[in-house]
């Protein structure tokens, strides 16, 4: 019983310290998630690097998918990166209503769906494989964006195949 009375405060205890944004915060996060998505459309390196939380899984090309880009490697991997947030940049991005609506890319096999939200205090960005020519296509991964210091930072990459 003593077990269950100290799970169940630990778990209350997360739950009042989760935070989930204001709309004014999400506008903010939005706000800077576009100019984000400038910077990949025009391959700004510079912008880039300074809103990403290194080392960081990024980039799967030429690399093992465990294998993070640090930041000293950062400028030698940009196309690789901007080729694979690409489809990041196409995703519309309404501030007012504090949302990131789908973008669908269509594949030779597979698609990819880009969908965008809030999880707490975090914007994620999940690209998803969908069924396109064939329909064996599956696995995805989330692009987890936080505020640090008053700025946006990639912070994480999770991927499941």
């Amino acid at each position: 019983m003593k077990k269950a009375i100290l799970l169940f405060i630990i778990i209350f205890s997360a739950a009042i310290n989760a935070k989930t944004l204001t709309k004014s915060e999400k506008q903010e996060v939005l706000r800077q998630f576009s100019v984000f998505q400038k910077a990949l459309e025009a391959k700004d390196g510079k912008t880039l690097k300074g809103m990403i939380s290194f080392p960081v899984e990024i980039t799967a090309y030429g690399r093992d998918y465990e294998e993070a880009v640090k930041e000293s490697e950062f400028m030698e991997s940009l196309n690789e990166v901007t080729e694979e947030l690409g489809g990041i940049s196409y995703m519309n991005v309404n501030i007012e209503s504090g949302s990131v609506s789908d973008y669908l890319k269509k594949g030779h096999a597979c698609n990819i769906k880009y969908t965008g939200n809030f999880r707490e205090n975090e914007l994620h960005i999940m690209e998803t494989f969908v069924p396109g020519e064939i329909t064996s296509c599956g696995g995805y991964t989330t692009y987890k964006f936080k505020m640090y210091k008053n700025k946006l930072k990639l912070f994480d990459v999770e991927r499941k195949y």
